[in-house]
């Protein structure tokens, strides 16, 4: 992948996380607790994207740079 596809992902990382900051958790009931990285919510979050991350680039290791096996060298750098 060159530069510019790591700009772009990182664009859609972005907005994927302010639409679940202004249409998700704006939207609940004030809580407690302020939104951080301890928060419940934000790890759950954290989470589900992380194990999507990892089988994005799993896929993108397996059908688009042709790896056989699970290249666990480009997932842990992704």
């Amino acid at each position: 992948m060159n530069f510019f596809s790591y700009v772009v992902l990182g664009g859609f990382s972005y907005a994927a996380g302010w639409a679940i900051r202004t249409y998700v958790l704006e939207k609940q009931p004030k809580t407690d607790q302020p939104y951080n990285l301890k928060h419940p919510a934000i790890l759950a979050y954290l989470g589900g994207f992380f194990i999507v991350m990892l089988i994005v680039s799993w896929l993108i290791g397996r059908y688009a740079l042709g790896h056989a096996a699970i290249d666990l060298p480009f997932i842990i750098v992704n």
